[in-house]
């Protein structure tokens, strides 16, 4: 089988996917993915309205393509730990490593060497979509990112997802929140949370639709209906 269980502690179950390269979680709705590209925004797609084979030489376009060649090289376990060695177009070294813990969490470390330069590297998963109350200590009021976050103070947040993201009238990227220490989401009595274990803070957006789904969107009414929470950390 190309699934193994990996570890299973406090009711929750890992399995890791070698041919795909995902990590399954019995609490999660969509599996923990490696993500180096995010939805388009305005900028991206500016001069290919009027140029269209431009699209293809943007960041973002090069990105995808690039990890459409995302896969499995080399798997090592030792104990509860997992370390995958992944070969990707344009990397020069990806290594990720799942520490499975005893009360149920795992502690994810990623290491990459690229050899241009990156849009983005996080992970990303999906949760069942009743998952919608978020508390988040970071740069949590407002839209930010790393070019433009330092109006923006630390503070603790709590709210729904709209409180977390940002709707523009052509659906693009939008919702990001950087410097975050940890973020919570919550159903009521079930709760994941995500905490930064070293001075590299996280990056975290917060989504009702995936970023497929909103390339595929050219207006807000032509989005799929709400069906996942999709969680982004970079």
């Amino acid at each position: 089988s190309s699934s193994a269980i990996i570890n299973q502690a406090k009711g929750i179950r890992y399995s890791f996917d070698k041919d795909s390269g995902l990590m399954y979680c019995s609490k999660l709705k969509e599996p923990i993915s490696l993500k180096f590209t995010r939805a388009a925004i305005d900028n991206d797609i500016a001069l290919s309205i009027f140029v269209s084979f431009y699209k293809l030489l943007t960041p973002v376009n090069i990105c995808i393509r690039a990890e459409k060649s995302l896969k499995v090289s080399r798997i090592s376990i030792n104990s509860s730990l997992l370390t995958v060695e992944y070969k990707m177009n344009n990397l020069k070294k990806l290594i990720v490593s799942y520490r499975m813990l005893s009360d149920g969490g795992m502690l994810i470390e990623a290491e990459t060497l690229p050899v241009v330069d990156m849009v983005k590297f996080g992970m990303t998963f999906g949760l069942y979509n009743d998952f919608c109350d978020i508390s988040m200590y970071g740069r949590s009021e407002n839209e930010n990112y790393i070019d433009r976050k330092s109006g923006t103070k630390i503070n603790l947040k709590s709210g729904s997802i709209e409180d977390f993201s940002h709707s523009y009238m052509r659906p693009q990227e939008n919702g990001n929140h950087c410097d975050v220490r940890w973020m919570s989401v919550s159903n009521g009595s079930d709760k994941v949370k995500l905490t930064a274990m070293s001075s590299n803070l996280l990056s975290v957006s917060i989504q009702k639709n995936s970023a497929d789904e909103t390339d595929a969107a050219q207006h807000i009414h032509e989005l799929p209906s709400f069906k996942t929470v999709w969680v982004n950390a970079d």
